[in-house]
């Protein structure tokens, strides 16, 4: 039988804890920082960061729901509730660590293992899920799909902002649609008899027109773009190959999904005009963020007991996506926002990968692992905490 706990004082000894790690912590950020890794290919990363909670005494499981750079662990301290704290780890092609990831994965890990320390005296369990390839890959959801997440009481995370603006709460954002489009033309010379070809670039231009068009039919917080992967060999060649590929974004799976069938439709009628094949590839979905109330007021508490400068959360709905959301919709889950670059610095942008290791980036690991600990503390030890964010769950899902 566990006593009542002093609350304020686990939160006090949380903090010295990420105090006494945070040069390490540091290091590591920098480390993950200094060498980006993409989706599914973040294997120094995610050994970096296991290797640290293996040495305090949380060991992890590497390729952990059949990923190879995933890492599941656990620290039970007794019967209780199940807290678990969520790190991403992966960078983006051509700007690095521009999203903040190398800030988002260490501060997890600080905050797992300050809560980890105290667990065997409040009881309960303390989890950290090392999720690759949130920038496309949707790493989030095979350990979603596995019923990882069925019996936490929380799930607790962060994510690094720009544009100088306070620290805050996340709270809804877009769902995602990711799409790879394969044309299939026939090659010829472009000048010598270009009538016996097909034109797979004249396929991929077409969708893109198409989806154009439809801007203007869509409402305001759709989202839609693309790249051309691959556009042909040679200007001498007619292109027999092309690749695109788009995100379609909207508020909920409703929306998203209603817009999708619509670039779906663009990828077919630009095959057809061509006289080309196309192959579809749909990506993981990513779902909409479900904001939890009870949570959200909890983690804002805790970031005004820092002293940061905070704004409450909103009903907007953020102009990003992420596989977050799969989580949120799997149990109750609360995001820091965290300051770490001034006005008109924001993530995907080369300035945003430099501010992700400066001082105010280093600043935000330390911020946010208390931020974390605390809340995930405020979980494991408050009951009415827990039936309100269950309740708020449920009546949202």
């Amino acid at each position: 039988m566990f006593a009542v706990p002093d609350v304020a004082d686990l939160k006090r000894r949380a903090c010295a804890v990420v105090d006494q790690l945070a040069p390490r912590l540091i290091e590591l950020s920098h480390r993950i920082h200094d060498n980006p890794e993409f989706q599914f290919e973040e294997v120094k990363a995610s050994a970096w960061l296991a290797e640290f909670l293996g040495n305090e005494g949380l060991p992890v499981e590497l390729g952990a729901a059949g990923m190879p750079t995933a890492f599941f662990g656990k620290k039970r301290g007794g019967d209780g509730p199940t807290v678990a704290l969520v790190a991403e780890y992966d960078a983006l092609r051509g700007l690095g660590h521009a999203c903040g990831h190398n800030i988002l994965g260490t501060s997890n890990v600080g905050a797992a293992v300050a809560v980890s320390r105290l667990i065997g005296e409040i009881g309960g369990t303390v989890e950290i899920f090392g999720t690759p390839a949130e920038e496309g890959g949707g790493g989030k959801i095979p350990f979603v799909k596995e019923g990882y997440f069925r019996d936490v009481a929380a799930a607790v995370s962060m994510h690094p902002q720009g544009g100088g603006r306070p620290a805050g709460v996340n709270g809804r954002c877009l769902a995602v649609i990711p799409f790879v489009f394969k044309f299939y033309g026939k090659p010829a010379h472009a000048a010598g008899n270009p009538h016996d070809g097909r034109n797979a670039l004249d396929a991929l231009i077409q969708t893109f027109n198409g989806i154009n068009a439809m801007r203007q039919h869509v409402r305001s917080d759709v989202r839609i773009h693309g790249i051309i992967r691959h556009g042909g060999e040679a200007a001498n060649v007619t292109p027999d190959f092309t690749q695109g590929e788009f995100l379609v974004r909207a508020p909920s799976a409703v929306d998203v999904r209603a817009v999708a069938d619509r670039v779906r439709a663009c990828a077919e009628a630009g095959a057809l005009a061509a006289g080309c094949r196309v192959e579809i590839e749909e990506g993981p979905f990513y779902e909409d963020m479900v904001p939890n109330a009870p949570l959200n007021t909890a983690m804002l508490k805790n970031i005004e007991a820092l002293g940061l400068p905070s704004v409450p959360p909103t009903d907007a709905v953020g102009m990003f996506g992420t596989d977050l959301g799969n989580v949120s919709r799997a149990c109750p889950t609360v995001s820091a926002s965290v300051n770490i670059a001034g006005p008109g610095v924001h993530p995907h942008q080369h300035e945003f990968a430099v501010a992700a290791a400066s001082p105010e980036g280093d600043r935000a690991v330390i911020d946010a692992a208390k931020i974390m600990a605390m809340t995930a503390i405020d979980v494991l030890t408050d009951p009415a905490l827990r039936e309100q964010a269950a309740a708020d769950f449920r009546a949202a899902i």
